[in-house]
């Protein structure tokens, strides 16, 4: 096969002259681009996160020629793909979010990027039928057959790694009909998870259609008494054959095009990246409730210190949980920490996580643990911060560190990582934010870096969020204080609550 990573800067500027490109693909984009050009239809990029994966998606399109697209993406990068769409193309597009009339409403508009979330692809393109008392989804076939994309875009492709979830058969069928397919993910992941996506992405010409033979060929059953009566794989251990991982590379490389983010040696120093998630009913309401109550205290004359110090009790909302006086209620759905999870998993090598208050760190410990990720801590309340900090440096086992900006954000060297992520900036300023990204962004660090921002959503008919507020405000290097008093006065304004 080519060899296109080889293939030199004057090389690509002359593949692609007379190409009008809005905004100029980097090496890495430009090299990601002719691959797909090259004889495919079909591709898989494996590229690492921060690299750039929407824009290479975006203009491969372009130079296909799509005329109606499908984008399939998680719910926190719907409004990235919006923003990239109308930055970086000319394509019209709209968001398929909203009650199920609404989304249909919208499938009706005559654009050339339609992009939906996981969690809608049943309410678009399935029916809930009703078996001994329970309800669930199934694929609609008729709705599917009816539809109309020449090119389907899948993101986070992890979200297609087991074919008993709803989306990952709906993804399937849409793929059968499109007649370009790409897919994005950060990183490979489970083994046992390539079979649906490569299922997916080329209908199984690289792994085969069925997932009993694909394991197989390739696996070996721990449990041999579970899989031999017939129980479903995720009833059964596995282990990858010697040499099989191999064997699986190579039926997967004509599709296939990796990229880490050390190897796109034309990203700069520091990328920003943003991921949205929607908060449940129960936070939306609680917000209501308490910004109402700080209304009543800006017109009964409270100091604006006052306010600004009780508005903490939004931001506690929007990372899972409240503090009432000695007592702390934690939520049983907490989108944040859900997406903190999934960068988690797409993230090669060691990474810093910063939270603004204890109960956040505790919180995102418990998680990991129960999601096998090793880490240490550095927070007012850890005995043996140095410990910990050393422990993080040095042993190359120990891939995460949540830190508090009191604990972590100054006073010490953080280069082993190259990504930060914010699970909150609550308690940022502008100073405390640039102490926190020099931690890792300074002299001695090698690589390029990434910071990644969570941000609670706007909820419906409001305009910005708090945690969007904030965010601008600290990236325009704005006071925060002025920003969070603004956003009080302002609520219900456009509707919210109302």
């Amino acid at each position: 096969m080519r060899d296109y990573k080889s293939i030199s800067s004057e090389g690509l500027r002359e593949i692609f002259q007379g190409i009008a490109f809005r905004t100029p693909p980097l090496r890495h984009q430009l090299v990601s681009i002719l691959f797909a050009l090259d004889g495919r239809d079909r591709c898989m990029f494996w590229h690492g996160i921060g690299t750039g994966k929407t824009l290479i998606a975006l203009y491969t399109a372009q130079l296909w020629e799509s005329r109606k697209i499908l984008v399939i993406c998680p719910s926190s990068v719907v409004r990235v793909w919006r923003e990239q769409i109308l930055e970086h193309t000319h394509f019209s597009s709209v968001e398929l979010v909203g009650a199920t009339g609404e989304r249909r409403k919208r499938l009706d508009q005559d654009v050339t990027v339609y992009v939906v979330n996981y969690e809608g692809l049943k309410y678009l393109f399935g029916q809930k039928v009703c078996k001994r008392g329970r309800s669930r989804f199934i694929p609609d076939r008729e709705a599917i057959e009816s539809t109309w994309f020449d090119t389907l875009i899948v993101d986070e492709a992890h979200h297609v790694r087991s074919y008993t979830t709803i989306q990952s058969k709906i993804a399937y069928m849409l793929s059968r009909k499109a007649g370009r397919v790409l897919m994005l993910t950060g990183t490979p992941g489970d083994p046992m998870g390539l079979w649906c996506e490569y299922l997916v992405l080329d209908l199984g010409r690289s792994l085969g259609t069925s997932s009993k033979a694909f394991l197989d060929k390739y696996f070996f059953p721990i449990n041999r008494e579970n899989w031999s009566r017939g129980y479903p794989q995720e009833y059964t251990e596995w282990v990858l054959k010697k040499g099989s991982w191999e064997r699986i590379l190579e039926r997967v490389a004509n599709s296939t095009l990796r990229y880490s983010r050390e190897e796109c040696v034309d990203l700069p120093e520091a990328t920003y990246e943003q991921r949205y998630v929607s908060l449940s009913k129960e936070q939306v309401g609680l917000i209501d409730k308490v910004v109402r109550g700080l209304q009543i205290e800006l017109e009964g004359g409270q100091p604006l210190g006052e306010v600004v110090n009780h508005s903490s009790k939004i931001c506690q909302i929007t990372s899972g949980f409240i503090i009432a006086g000695r007592r702390v209620q934690r939520f049983r759905s907490n989108p944040k920490l859900t997406e903190l999870l999934y960068c988690l998993k797409e993230i090669e090598g060691k990474c810093v996580v910063f939270h603004s208050f204890v109960e956040e760190g505790r919180i995102i410990e418990e998680a990991c643990r129960k999601a096998g990720i090793t880490f240490r801590s550095l927070r007012g309340e850890i005995g043996n911060k140095d410990e910990q900090y050393m422990e993080f440096r040095e042993d190359p086992s120990i891939k995460l560190l949540i830190a508090h900006p009191q604990s972590g954000g100054e006073g010490i060297d953080l280069f082993e990582a190259s990504t930060a992520i914010f699970f909150s900036n609550t308690n940022l300023g502008i100073v405390a934010r640039e102490q926190c990204e020099g931690r890792i962004h300074r002299v001695g660090q090698t690589r390029k870096c990434l910071f990644i921002d969570l941000i609670a959503e706007a909820a419906e008919g409001e305009e910005r969020s708090l945690d969007e507020r904030i965010f601008e405000a600290i990236m325009e290097k704005k006071d925060t204080n002025s920003a969070i008093l603004e956003w009080i006065e302002n609520y219900g304004k456009v509707g919210v609550g109302a």
